[in-house]
């Protein structure tokens, strides 16, 4: 990951980490591929961005019940 953040950049290789993250490509040759195609410079999809938020459920408690 270091070496594509020095050809890339940060920027472009955290967006690349977040379109990996929202398809569950968690490979390295995942972030790479999204890399030389471009694809971290396009913004994702409406229905890819809501699913990187957890949302409101009846099984996620919150920092209040762990005090």
């Amino acid at each position: 990951l270091l070496n594509l953040q020095r050809d890339y950049g940060a920027d472009r290789l955290n967006a690349a980490c977040a379109r990996a993250r929202a398809i569950g490509g968690y490979r390295l040759k995942h972030i790479r591929s999204i890399l030389q195609s471009g694809l971290d410079q396009m913004p994702l999809e409406p229905a890819k961005q809501a699913a990187l938020s957890l949302g409101d459920h009846e099984n996620i408690r919150g920092a209040q019940f762990f005090q």
